[in-house]
């Protein structure tokens, strides 16, 4: 292990008796095989009665991992941090933008969407926030109505980046709980088909049809397909 200059620098400055020289240090060295490390350092001085330098006396610990794994939980620790904040952004928005006329509509409505955002964090977290399987998401967002003979999905295997999953869990949550208050899930012989397909440019096109359910009291365009960005 060969030592840079400014370690020698601190021996010297030991050895001379100057007031400025630390007793503990951390500094990086290099290995004979040319890896760096980081290692602190406590140094003694040594000296005989009349005050003369008799030796310094060092002693070295490689704190590499120590430290790499400091840094590796102040970042995660910012991670958590942030995603928090941005968690409660979106739940502040779910309270500002939910009308309801009766109180316990509106606590049922903010219910239901903030879940939907905590099962969406529960998949994040469970992949180490690489993002989310989309039939899985669609899967947890329709389990609470048991209508699993009722319900068709369909499409290629597809992963939402991390950005997408936490909206798209939202979106499903709202069309699921339209089809079961006043859509196909709402009648007997109701049934609901969602489907997805990649599209050229990179994005995702997911269907949701239902069919079978009460007629509707308005009539109007069609809605338009939502898209997201795998």
């Amino acid at each position: 292990m060969r030592l840079r200059q400014p370690v020698r620098d601190v021996f010297d400055a030991l050895a001379s008796g100057r007031s400025d020289a630390p007793g503990s240090y951390e500094n990086p060295v290099l290995r004979a095989d040319g890896e760096e490390r980081l290692v602190a350092w406590r140094n003694t001085v040594l000296r005989d009665a009349s005050g003369s330098l008799v030796a310094v006396v060092a002693s070295g610990e490689d704190i590499t991992e120590r430290r790499a794994a400091e840094e590796r939980q102040t970042l995660l620790m910012r991670e958590v941090d942030h995603r928090a904040k941005n968690a409660l952004a979106v739940v502040q928005s779910i309270l500002r933008l939910t009308r309801a006329d009766r109180q316990q509509d509106f606590a049922a409505a903010v219910e239901g969407r903030v879940n939907a955002l905590a099962r969406a964090h529960t998949m994040l977290a469970r992949e180490r926030w690489m993002g989310g399987d989309l039939r899985e998401l669609v899967k947890s967002e329709l389990a609470a109505y048991g209508t699993d003979e009722r319900v068709r999905l369909g499409g290629p295997p597809v992963r939402l980046v991390p950005e997408a999953v936490q909206p798209a869990s939202l979106v499903l949550h709202e069309l699921a709980t339209n089809a079961a208050k006043h859509g196909a899930l709402s009648a007997p012989g109701g049934t609901l088909e969602v489907t997805w397909a990649a599209q050229p440019d990179g994005g995702l096109r997911v269907h949701w049809l239902e069919t079978g359910g009460p007629p509707a009291l308005l009539a109007g365009p069609p809605p338009a397909a939502a898209s997201a960005r795998a």
